[in-house]
């Protein structure tokens, strides 16, 4: 599934609580709606870009299922169904096609609630991640737990607790382009 987005003047409005259960045998969760919640986000992304810079700004994402070949190999497909342990694949290519360097670019992904991030699956470094979708920090995330004895302890926060990415790109030269891509599993509700 692939949208190319050339105009970023417009706005999406979309509630990302859930991935929309389509009609059919177990649950399955359609990837069409999924990458429509990825867009809106997408398009957020630009939110520090002046209107002109947004104008000059093109985006082509894409949501595809990973499919295990064999033990070393894998394809990806445009099949619009997932099931609970299904990996999308998300990617987005941004585009300057003006003739001047775009600045302050910060490509942010939503991990929709039905699924969570698959570690390591960002490109590229470095990322950012995101509890909240708000507040966005180095991966990993840790958090101070207290541990029985009452000491603090610093531990890494599990993936499946973070609910955003998101990318720096300081500045786009003039007809260049910016590439991410992400993974996600589907779970079960």
């Amino acid at each position: 599934m692939n949208i190319l987005l050339s105009s970023l003047s417009g706005s999406l409005q979309a509630d990302y609580s859930a991935l929309p259960v389509t009609s059919g045998a177990s649950s399955r969760r359609s990837c069409a709606r999924a990458l429509f919640l990825a867009v809106a986000v997408f398009l957020g992304s630009t939110a520090e870009l002046s209107a002109a810079q947004k104008n000059d700004l093109e985006i082509a994402l894409s949501a595809q299922r990973v499919n295990k070949v064999d033990a070393s190999q894998e394809s990806l497909d445009d099949d619009d169904n997932v099931a609970p342990g299904d990996v999308v694949q998300y990617r987005a290519v941004y585009r300057n096609q003006s003739d001047h360097a775009l600045r302050n670019l910060a490509p942010t992904l939503p991990i929709p609630a039905g699924t969570e991030y698959v570690d390591g699956s960002a490109y590229p470094a470095p990322v950012e991640g995101s509890l909240d979708g708000k507040t966005f920090e180095s991966f990993p995330i840790r958090r101070s737990v207290k541990t029985p004895d009452g000491r603090s302890l610093l531990v890494a926060v599990p993936v499946s607790a973070y609910r955003a990415l998101r990318w720096k790109a300081a500045e786009l030269p003039a007809a260049a382009t910016f590439v991410t891509t992400a993974r996600v599993q589907i779970v079960a509700q």
